[in-house]
């Protein structure tokens, strides 16, 4: 039995379950932002908010990434650089919604990753 830290786990398994996590806030993301425009989003401080909860999640998995996988993602990178120098709530509204633009397309262009 392995405890949510990932404890016991083997080295794959493990990347699998990050990158998971990943997609799981990524379709959230999509789902907060579905039907938005960026002035909309802007003024839609409860959605902001979400993502920016769902951002902050990205970073902290993606942190925990192999180097490799972070390397080919480099949207993950940035993200993740961001969150180590400040709360993704302090944020202007439009640099939020560049990074999620940033990692949609990214996503679009890698399916295959961390699958």
């Amino acid at each position: 039995m392995t405890n949510l830290d990932g404890v016991g786990m083997t080295a794959e398994r493990k990347r699998q379950r990050l990158w998971g996590g990943i997609r799981g806030a990524m379709g959230e993301i999509e789902a907060y932002l579905a039907g938005l425009t960026r002035s909309q989003f802007a003024r839609d401080s409860l959605r902001r908010d979400a993502v920016e909860r769902s951002l902050e999640r990205i970073a902290a998995l993606a942190a925990c990434l192999p180097p490799q996988d972070r390397a080919g993602f480099p949207m993950l990178s940035i993200l993740t650089a961001i969150g180590r120098r400040a709360p993704l709530d302090r944020l202007d509204s439009d640099v939020v919604w560049s990074l999620v633009q940033g990692l949609k397309v990214r996503a679009e262009l890698s399916m295959g990753v961390g699958q």
